[in-house]
């Protein structure tokens, strides 16, 4: 008896993992023949470790040590020493914790190439990857046997209030996709209302109106007044519900763009006509850099129809860069 408690002290002394591997050693001493057997050996080591069988420690090395006692009574030495390595429990631990078993299978893997373990596991021919697995199976088991019966509640609750979301979700048509009107509107909500874009009637030039109106038929200028210099998106939704970038195109100032005033079209084109009686809608995005997507028209092209995949990809770059200014205004062609 004196000499088993010798043992005892110094398995305690011992690294905590290392212990329950010298514990299993001393205890191994006969061959297991059955799972009673089994039961009764990893008791005894459980025992020999100050372990509790029927209650195992809550805080993850005491489950690992736990768990190996249970899954290492009868395992050869080679495999007990891998998982005793500081490598590889580290590894066992973010693969739990991420829910990842490639980490702990990539760290075996490369432990095992350098470290003269790898020729002893090679030489008695186990499948490594295996072992893993059926340890990792009991590292749960013992893990799951650690909660109280409220926690074990609560997870039924959690589970129940995760199936009856799941049964809503079916139930609940797919969303259509967003229609170019949707997400022109969630551009217009990123949008400061300002009263420096305008027409300006061609025969009335400087004549600002607070409420712009401009007959049908009427030629006019469209006139942005900049509060910061920038490069300007220029864009206008028109009565039959298409969405025109005016800016850049051949009817604007190429480039980057001073604080001031900026009148479209250029001097050496026609004016604008109002051709549709309905609304008039404009939003203007002045950035601090040239945006470089491959839809924009250059300083020399037509007018480009926006379509649903570049006012996403504006409504993405808004999102990034809010500093970015985004300010909208609107007009009425009446007859």
């Amino acid at each position: 008896m004196k000499d088993l408690n010798l043992d005892l002290v110094t398995d305690l002394n011992l690294d905590p993992v290392t212990g329950v591997i010298k514990a299993i050693a001393r205890i191994a001493a006969s061959p297991i023949k059955n799972q009673l057997e089994r039961d009764k050996r990893v008791i005894q080591v459980l025992k020999k470790l100050k372990l509790n069988p029927e209650h195992p420690p809550a805080d993850f090395t005491g489950v690992y040590r736990y768990a190996l006692a249970e899954y290492g009574v009868d395992k050869p030495q080679p495999v007990l020493e891998l998982f005793e390595q500081k490598a590889i429990m580290q590894a066992f631990r973010q693969a739990f914790e991420q829910n990842d078993q490639s980490i702990l299978l990539q760290e075996g893997e490369d432990f095992l190439d350098w470290n003269i373990l790898g020729d002893r596991i090679r030489e008695v021919k186990i499948d490594i990857q295996r072992e893993f697995a059926d340890f990792q199976a009991v590292f749960i088991k013992v893990a799951n046997s650690t909660r109280t019966p409220a926690d074990v509640i609560q997870s039924q609750k959690i589970d129940h209030l995760a199936k009856i979301l799941e049964e809503i979700e079916a139930r609940i048509p797919a969303l259509p996709p967003l229609t170019l009107d949707h997400l022109w509107e969630l551009l217009l909500d990123k949008a400061t209302k300002t009263d420096q874009m305008k027409p300006e009637i061609a025969n009335n030039l400087g004549m600002w109106n607070p409420a712009p109106k401009v007959p049908k038929g009427t030629p006019f200028y469209f006139v942005v007044n900049l509060e910061t210099s920038g490069y300007l998106i220029l864009l206008e939704k028109n009565p039959e519900r298409q969405i025109w970038c005016l800016s850049p195109s051949f009817l604007a100032p190429p480039s980057f763009l001073e604080a001031g005033q900026v009148k479209l079209p250029l001097a050496d084109q026609d004016t604008f006509t109002a051709d549709s009686v309905g609304r008039e809608q404009m939003v203007a995005i002045i950035s601090h850099e040239q945006l470089n997507f491959d839809w924009l028209p250059g300083s020399d092209d037509e007018p480009l129809e926006m379509r649903k995949v570049h006012l996403n990809q504006l409504l993405e770059y808004c999102k990034k860069f809010p500093d970015s200014k985004i300010l909208s205004s609107e007009y009425t062609v009446i007859f």
